[in-house]
């Protein structure tokens, strides 16, 4: 079963300060709560120095952060402040609490995705981890950011859940395979056009597939694919490593 997400379907929020947010899952039709146990996926864009939405209270939450262009300047009330520049992934277990803040620290345009998970435990202490990504040697495969059996190469998150995020030059037959029923995949476009069971899945729009072994994507333009595998059924076994269903 494929659910289209198209980018009307975002919540859109625009600022006079210079951020522009996309939301997945922030309607209240039940369509669009959420996808396994992914509650948010949103694009984000500042543009102008030192731009921001201010400090936020966030509470059991991961959020998975990656910076596409630009560099993301990270806040937080811990006392923490980094700078994330493009071809990076942080990951953000907010656990029982802390504030946090973005903002833009250079005159470029600044645009990043996150993705809000909900974690396998609450009320957990807080922490905050990043890696680099080098999406260009890799073209036209996947490379693995978030990984559930906490890999050396990946980053992890407090619940079983992978990401993927690859690059791939235009008309490319792109094929992702999945062997357990129990996974569920939410492949969101960050950038071109693919065809997916003729279906233009454009920019800023995204794909719900659940009860498929195979699945390919066909590129139309030069995209990059942000896919993430997520339990969509109630019966969990508790082990990591028996989450995948890639072939």
């Amino acid at each position: 079963m494929i659910e289209i997400y198209k980018s009307s379907d975002m919540l859109f929020t625009g600022r006079e300060w210079g951020s522009q947010t996309d939301i997945f899952f922030a309607s209240d039709t039940e369509k669009f709560l959420r996808f396994g146990d992914i509650i948010s996926l949103s694009s984000l864009k500042l543009s102008g120095r030192n731009h921001h939405e201010g400090m936020k209270l966030y509470r059991n939450t991961e959020f998975i952060n990656i910076v596409l262009q630009g560099t993301v300047g990270y806040q937080d009330s811990f006392g923490t402040v980094s700078l994330f520049p493009g071809n990076t992934v942080q990951v953000v277990s907010t656990g029982k609490g802390l504030y946090q803040m973005e903002f833009n620290p250079s005159d470029s345009l600044l645009h990043k995705i996150q993705i809000g998970v909900l974690p396998n435990v609450i009320n957990s202490t807080p922490v905050q981890t990043k890696a680099v990504f080098n999406l260009e040697e890799n073209i036209n495969s996947f490379v693995e950011i978030v990984s559930p059996d906490r890999s050396s190469s990946s980053l992890s998150v407090r619940q079983d859940i992978a990401v993927l995020l690859g690059k791939f030059e235009s008309d490319q037959h792109v094929g992702y395979s999945v062997n357990n029923n129990q996974i569920g995949l939410f492949v969101y476009v960050a950038e071109g056009s693919i065809l997916v069971k003729e279906e233009t899945i454009a920019a800023g729009e995204a794909i719900g597939i659940t009860d498929a072994a195979d699945i390919i994507f066909h590129t139309q333009t030069e995209s990059i694919l942000v896919v993430i595998e997520t339990i969509i059924t109630s019966e969990r076994d508790g082990k990591s490593e028996n989450f995948y269903g890639r072939n």
